[in-house]
C-alpha cells in the first residue's frame, strides 16, 4: 500500500463476463432437480449436443444444439447469463431443437420455462453448458444423472484487464496507482460451480498501476464481487457507484487498449464539501505577515493574498459580530465592546455562520476569543457550535497566562507554565480536533481565534510573548512612515487634533520595558510595543504550521483562511491603538489557501471585506444564510480575479462615525458634524484632511461635486 493511503474498503457486486478466443464445449448439469417435475401439469427435459463442443484452433464461434421435450404446456427456452446468440427460443411446444451460437468460452445455463411468456415462467428443466479450449489439457469429468452422458469441462484460466477509472467530485478523470483491487466469486457462483463439479478458484489481490489498470485471470461467465481498497486518505467511493455491471470482451493475452474493461468507480472526496479552517488573530496589522515564515511559505506562496482587505468595524466585538453574520454594525447593533451598545449580550446569535453551516452538515468548533464580555452570558454556548473552547476571564495582561476557558460547558483554569501559554493551548486543541474529524464523512468548520498579538487590557500593557520567543524581535528596525508622530494634526477630528506630539519625553503611563525593567519614553514604548506584537504573533505562525501538518492530505479539500479582526496604530497621527477611520485601523491581512479551487496563486487587489467571509463559507457549504447579509461571497473572485467587483464600501466605528471608502477617497461623516476627506491616491498616508477649515477653502468645483457624490453614496450604504 502506498504511503499516505488508508484501507477504506467497499465491496461491489459485479457481473464479470469473460470472453476469450478459445474453444467452447457443452456439459449437462449432473443433478437436474427439475427433470420430470410437474409444474402446472407440465413435464419436460432439456439437453445440449455436442457434449463437449470444441472450436477448432483459430475459429471464433461454436454451436451447440439445444433439444427439448415438453408436454402439458407451451414453454420458453432461456439462457443466462446474457451473451449467447438466440438466447430466447420463445413459445416452443412438444419437442424440438435449435442451434445456439456464441463467441465466448463460458458457462451458460439453459432453462425450460413454463408457461411461455418471455422467460417469466417457472423452470422445469435445466442444463449448464460450459466451454473447453482446444489446447486445454486440464479437465474435469462429470456424468449427468439422467442421461448418463459423460462430458469434459474446461478449467483453463482466462486473462482479462480491468481499468479502475476514478473521478474527483468535479467529474475530472483521476487514475491512481496503488489502489488495491480484489475479485472473488459470489456465493451463488460458487454454489453453481460446485453443482457442476468445477473447482473453486482463489484470486490474489492486485494493485492498480499508474493508469489505474489491473489484470486478472479468472473463470469466464461467472458473477464476481470486486473489492476496492487502498484509496487515498480523504477520498471515498461514491455511494451511487455501488453496483456497476461490466462486460469483459474477448481477451486472452496482451489485451489491446480497446479491449480493456472499464470499471467506473467514482471516487470522490470523503467530504465532498470542503473543510474550512479560519485563523483570526487579534489586532494584527496587514503589514506584519512578512515576519511570519510559515504563513509566507504555506499560505501566501500557495494561495491568494488580498491586498485590499478591510474590516467594516475597527474594534474587536463589532468586527467579530460582523464576521459571524456578514452584516454591517448598524445591522448587528454591536457598536462597541461593552454593553449596552456592544459586547456579547448585545449580539443576536440566532443566525450566524455557525448556525448556517451546521445546518449543512458541518461539525463546528470555535477556539479562543469569541466576543467581549462573553462572561456575562454565564457559560451559555451560542447555537451552531458543536465544539467550544472559549476565553471567559483573563488578567490585566490579557489572555496569555492565568486565564479561564469554557470548554464545552466546563470552565478550566490555566496557569503560568509554558504549556499554559494560550496560543499553544489553542493550537493543541485545533490539532486534536482536526485529527479526530479529518477522516469522517462530515466536513468541519474550525475557527481558531488566539488572543495574540493583542495588548493587555489597555495599550499601556504590551502583549505577552511566548517564553521561547522572548527577546527575539529586539533587532527589528524601527518603523517611521510619514504619518508617524505627524507634525500637524490640526486638520483632523478634535479627538486627534488635541493629541500632543510623541516628543520622546518620558511617559510612565505607557508602562515600562517588562523585559529590561527600563522606563520608556513615548516613542521608545511604541517601538517596544510594535516589536512585542510582532513577537507574540510568532506563536500563531507556529500554530499555522502545525494545523497544516495535522490536515495532511485533507489540505487539498480544505479552505484555510488567515486574517485578523482589526488593525492597529503604531504612532501614526500621534495615535496608539485602533477604532479610527485611518488605514492602519481598517486594513487587515487576508490570505486564503484552497487548492481545489485556487489554480493561480498571487494577489488580488479588489475590495474585500470581513462581512464577505460568512457568505463565502455558506456558499462553499451549499447553504443559504437564513437571514439578510450585507457581504457577498468571494468564491467567483477566487477563480476569476478580473470579474467586475465592488468599487466602494462602508466602515463604521463608535456610535456615530461613518466612513465611505472607494478607489480614490476616504470620506467620513463623524460625530458632532465633523467631516473628513482624504485623497488616498495622492495622499496614501492620509496626512491632509481636505475638508478641514485649513484645507477646504481651495476646493475646486469638481472636488465639491465629488463630495456631494460621496455624501449621497454614504447615505445609501448607511441604509443597506
Amino acid at each position: 500500500m502506498k504511503k499516505g493511503f488508508i484501507p477504506i474498503v467497499a465491496t461491489f457486486f459485479v457481473a464479470i463476463v469473460i470472453a476469450a478466443v478459445a474453444a467452447v464445449s457443452g456439459v449437462i448439469h449432473p443433478n437436474n432437480p427439475f427433470k420430470n417435475e410437474a409444474i402446472l401439469g407440465a413435464t419436460g427435459s432439456l439437453s445440449a449436443n455436442p457434449n463437449p463442443c470444441t472450436i477448432a484452433t483459430g475459429q471464433t464461434t461454436c454451436s451447440s444444439t439445444i433439444s427439448w421435450t415438453i408436454s402439458g404446456s407451451t414453454a420458453d427456452v432461456c439462457v443466462s447469463p446474457a451473451g449467447a446468440a438466440d438466447q430466447l427460443f420463445a413459445n416452443v411446444g412438444s419437442s424440438g431443437s435449435k442451434d445456439a451460437t456464441w463467441v465466448s468460452a463460458a458457462i451458460y445455463t439453459f432453462k425450460l420455462k413454463v408457461p411461455a411468456g418471455t422467460c417469466a415462467g417457472s423452470t422445469i428443466a435445466s442444463v449448464d453448458v460450459t466451454g473447453k479450449s482446444a489446447t486445454s489439457t486440464t479437465t474435469n469429468t462429470t456424468t449427468n444423472s439422467t442421461t448418463n452422458q459423460t462430458t469434459t469441462t474446461n478449467s483453463v484460466d482466462y486473462k482479462f484487464s480491468m481499468t479502475v477509472n476514478m473521478t474527483n467530485v468535479k467529474g475530472e478523470p483521476l487514475k491512481l496507482a496503488g489502489v488495491k483491487v480484489s475479485i472473488d466469486l459470489t456465493d451463488d457462483a460458487k454454489a453453481n460451480m460446485t453443482k457442476a463439479g468445477l473447482p473453486i478458484p482463489q484470486f490474489a489481490s492486485k494493485q492498480t498501476n499508474s493508469q489505474g489498470l489491473v489484470e486478472f485471470s479468472a473463470i469466464p461467465r461467472r458473477n464476481y464481487n470486486v473489492t476496492i481498497s487502498g484509496i487515498p486518505s480523504g477520498y471515498k467511493l461514491a455511494a451511487e457507484e455501488k453496483n456497476p455491471q461490466i462486460l469483459i470482451p474477448n481477451t486472452v493475452t496482451n489485451p489491446s487498449p480497446e479491449d480493456k474493461t472499464a470499471v467506473n468507480f467514482k471516487i470522490g472526496k470523503r467530504n465532498e464539501k470542503p473543510n474550512i479552517v479560519v485563523i483570526m488573530t487579534d489586532d494584527q496589522r496587514w503589514d506584519t505577515l512578512k515576519f511570519m515564515p510559515n504563513v509566507q511559505s504555506e499560505l501566501v506562496s500557495k494561495g491568494i493574498n488580498f491586498t485590499n482587505y478591510f474590516t467594516v468595524a475597527p474594534l474587536c466585538c463589532p468586527s467579530r459580530s460582523s464576521f459571524l453574520t456578514g452584516l454591517y454594525p448598524h445591522n448587528t447593533g454591536v457598536r462597541t465592546n461593552q454593553a449596552p451598545n456592544g459586547g456579547a449580550t448585545k449580539f443576536n446569535d440566532s443566525s450566524t455562520i455557525a448556525t448556517w453551516i451546521k445546518s449543512a452538515g458541518y461539525t463546528t468548533s470555535l477556539m479562543g476569543k469569541y466576543l467581549n464580555q462573553y462572561n456575562l452570558l454565564k457559560g451559555r454556548i451560542p447555537p451552531g457550535w458543536d465544539d467550544w473552547h472559549v476565553f471567559v476571564g483573563s488578567t490585566p495582561t490579557g489572555s496569555y497566562f492565568n486565564y479561564t476557558m469554557n470548554e464545552n460547558g466546563k470552565v478550566n483554569k490555566f496557569g503560568e507554565s509554558e504549556s499554559d501559554y494560550s496560543t499553544t493551548v489553542l493550537k493543541n486543541r485545533a490539532v486534536d480536533f482536526i485529527k479526530n474529524n479529518k477522516d469522517k464523512d462530515t466536513p468541519f468548520f474550525l475557527v481558531v481565534t488566539p488572543f495574540a498579538p493583542h495588548t493587555g487590557a489597555t495599550s499601556e500593557i504590551p502583549p505577552t510573548v511566548a517564553p521561547r520567543y522572548l527577546g527575539t524581535c529586539k533587532d527589528i528596525p524601527v518603523f517611521r512612515p510619514p504619518s508617524f508622530n505627524e507634525a500637524d494634526v490640526s486638520d483632523k477630528e478634535p479627538w486627534v487634533a488635541n493629541k500632543s506630539p510623541l516628543d520622546g519625553g518620558p511617559l510612565s503611563k505607557l508602562g515600562e520595558d517588562v523585559n529590561h525593567g527600563k522606563d520608556l519614553s513615548k516613542i521608545e514604548y511604541i517601538d517596544f510595543l510594535r516589536r512585542e506584537q510582532i513577537c507574540a504573533a510568532k506563536s500563531v505562525d507556529d500554530a499555522v504550521a502545525d494545523i497544516i501538518k495535522a490536515l495532511g492530505d485533507n489540505i487539498n479539500n480544505t479552505m484555510i483562511v488567515y486574517t485578523s479582526d482589526n488593525g492597529y496604530l503604531w504612532g501614526e497621527h500621534r495615535m496608539v491603538g485602533k477604532n479610527c477611520e485611518f488605514d492602519e485601523c481598517m486594513r487587515l491581512p487576508l490570505v486564503i489557501r484552497y487548492p481545489s479551487l485556487i489554480k493561480s496563486k498571487g494577489t488580488i487587489d479588489k475590495f474585500v471585506l470581513n462581512i464577505d467571509l460568512a457568505p463565502t463559507f455558506a456558499e462553499i457549504a451549499g447553504v443559504k444564510p437564513s437571514s439578510k447579509v450585507n457581504g457577498v461571497s468571494i468564491l467567483s473572485l477566487l477563480t476569476n480575479p478580473n470579474i467586475s467587483w465592488r468599487s466602494d464600501f462602508l466602515e463604521e466605528f463608535g456610535l456615530d462615525n461613518y466612513v465611505l471608502r472607494n478607489n480614490n477617497y476616504t470620506y467620513g461623516e463623524l460625530k458632532n458634524g465633523v467631516k473628513v476627506l482624504y485623497d488616498d491616491k495622492n495622499d496614501p498616508y492620509q496626512l491632509n484632511n481636505l475638508l478641514s477649515d485649513k484645507n477646504n477653502k481651495g476646493l475646486s468645483s469638481t472636488a465639491n461635486g465629488e463630495v456631494q457624490t460621496l455624501t449621497r453614496r454614504l447615505g445609501q450604504l448607511k441604509n443597506e
